[in-house]
């Protein structure tokens, strides 16, 4: 589920270990200028993180998986061309993405995510399925089906106060696997579910 979403990004880099800094917000990242051609990327909780750095183009520079508590790493950008890149991280719950220009050989860094977006998030009792979706603008759509495309529910639902939360019973008579389909903002995410 990793990949469900592409997204552009863009730098290239050395990396060094660096000081641990605390999160002061929900954002996914920490980020925080070193020197004037170099950033630190911090994560906390990190694990099942992709980190990406693509360039204007959507040409991907560097990538990493991410399974660690804390997770600090410098990224120097002196010998990057002058340009816009983006820095994507996204974990089983979350993107964002923020944007870095390079400009005469120094990084201006936007600390504020240009783009993010929650995923939705499940919770397994039994056979029963808690979807939870936070943050959100607008409605969602959310099908369930099994393998044979034997549709069980299909709604478009507005949440509250920018919150969804549904239980799904699934069934293990009328099917042993069920696909729940999430569509927001034309994002679609699924999630496979066994049951017995």
């Amino acid at each position: 589920m990793k990949n469900l979403l592409k997204i552009g990004f863009v730098a290239g880099f050395t990396f060094f270990s660096t000081l641990a800094f605390a999160k002061d917000n929900d954002n996914l990242v920490s980020l925080e200028t070193v020197t004037s051609f170099k950033i630190n990327v911090g994560l906390e909780n990190a694990k099942n993180v992709s980190l990406y750095v693509y360039n204007e183009n959507e040409g991907e520079i560097y990538s990493e998986e991410i399974n660690k508590t804390v997770y600090n790493k410098d990224f120097n950008f002196k010998n990057l061309a002058s340009g816009t890149y983006y820095l994507v991280a996204e974990s089983d719950f979350k993107v964002e993405k923020y944007k870095i220009i390079i400009k005469n050989g120094e990084v201006l860094l936007d600390k504020t995510p240009v783009e993010q977006l929650d995923k939705p998030e499940y919770n397994v009792e039994g056979n029963v399925v808690n979807l939870r979706m936070n943050n959100l603008k607008g409605k969602v759509k959310i099908s369930v089906y099994d393998l044979s495309d034997y549709v069980y529910y299909n709604e478009v639902q507005a949440p509250e106060d920018g919150k969804l939360n549904i239980n799904f019973d699934l069934n293990p008579d009328a099917s042993d696997v069920y696909v729940i389909r999430v569509e927001k903002n034309g994002e679609v995410y699924k999630q496979t579910f066994y049951v017995k």
